[in-house]
């Protein structure tokens, strides 16, 4: 698993009995070539915008990944929780649509693109795992609504979905260049800040969290 990576996921792959080993990450890219690494039975990666980094991971890293996962017989969770809203250029590609030895399983949410409480997220699985993923949701219940999902099928279809991210990314993509502007104009002095799909910055100069609210709340 990725470090740093995502806390949900890990507590419930720590819950689920896993041993994990820790997936280097850093802004450069992911550390795929670390030889302490055990040969894995399933890789969680963020690839199309890393947390908490905001790196997105380069077609060699993923094309490197996907020969490691065939190689060992493993599975990799693409957490794609974010990759629709990328605000220069186009949205990342998921490694799913690279895979063709049927490894990848992908997730993806419409909390984050449309509202975190529609509460609704979807699975793209290897024809391999369909069956026995069918079975274990059947054992937990966790069944959402078919009014909820029909309505949502129809809000694609009918276009409405890809009109409501475009219209999304414009506004997002401004509101992000003002806030690294004030950001730029306030705490310069004191930190770096980059604008990934996730907002990052870095301190170059010690400065305490006083230090920090003065010119935050005047801005």
């Amino acid at each position: 698993m990725e470090e740093p990576g995502y806390l949900g996921a890990r507590s419930a792959l720590l819950g689920s009995g896993a041993r994990l080993a820790p997936l280097r990450c850093h802004r450069q890219g992911w550390g795929l070539a670390d030889a302490d690494l055990p040969p894995p039975r399933l890789i969680y990666v963020t690839p199309s915008c890393q947390w908490p980094l905001g790196t997105i991971m380069r077609m060699e890293e993923r094309l490197q990944l996907l020969e490691i996962a065939e190689r060992h017989d493993a599975w990799i969770v693409e957490d794609d929780y974010d990759g629709e809203y990328r605000f220069r250029g186009r949205p990342a590609p998921a490694m799913q649509g690279l895979d063709h030895a049927g490894r990848v399983i992908y997730i993806g949410t419409f909390g984050k693109t449309l509202f975190q409480s529609l509460r609704l997220g979807f699975l793209v699985v290897p024809t391999a795992l369909s069956e026995t993923v069918n079975r274990a949701v059947s054992v937990t219940g966790q069944f959402a609504p078919l009014l909820l999902q029909v309505t949502l099928a129809d809000f694609i279809r009918q276009g409405h979905f890809a009109s409501h991210l475009k219209r999304m990314r414009r506004l997002y993509a401004r509101r992000q260049e003002r806030f690294v502007e004030l950001c730029r104009q306030h705490l310069g002095p004191w930190m770096t800040v980059d604008a990934n799909p996730l907002l990052t910055d870095q301190t170059i100069a010690p400065v305490s969290a006083v230090q920090y609210s003065v010119p935050a709340r005047s801005a």
